[in-house]
Parts: C-alpha cells; structure tokens; sequence
C-alpha cells in the first residue's frame, strides 16, 4: 500500500495492520473490515463512481507519503534512533 500511495494512488485497505497505517480514512482512500466482501465492495463503488474524490484521495497519497515516508523524515527518525542508544 505504501508503495502504490507513493505512485499517487488512492487506496482501499483493509483495516488489518500495517495495511491500515497507510490509509487516512476518507482522505487518501477507504478501509474495508478484513473477511467483508460488502464493506469492499461499496468502497470501490464509492470511488467508481465519484472521478473527483478519486483524483483527491491520489494526491492525498502523494502527499502523505512525502510528509510521512520521504527522505528527510526518514533520516529523522533514524538519527533519533541511533541517538537513543549509548555507543561507547
């Protein structure tokens, strides 16, 4: 999912975990309940059906990932771990 969130596209995921970190509900796409056929299915008809949100959650995903997941957050959060650990 983050990597079709970094393309720009919307995402429908279920709502088990590590899928359902990537989605923002209603912002850059839909979670489904995990084993639930319905629930998917209006989902995808959601976004069928409405090209604007569609275009709207695409470059919310793009977005998140950027703020998230880009290569200044990252190294962030890499040199506060490394900063947490006594090295001597």
């Amino acid at each position: 999912a983050l990597e079709a969130a970094s393309t720009g596209l919307p995402i429908i995921a279920s709502d088990a975990v590590g899928a359902r970190d990537c989605v923002l509900e209603g912002i850059n796409g839909h979670r489904f309940s995990a084993g639930e056929a319905e629930d998917l299915m209006g989902k995808i008809e959601n976004l069928a059906f409405l090209p604007t949100k569609l275009h709207t959650f695409s470059v919310n995903s793009r977005k998140m990932i950027c703020a998230d997941f880009g290569l200044s957050q990252i190294s962030r959060e890499y040199n506060t771990l490394i900063n947490s650990y006594n090295f001597k």
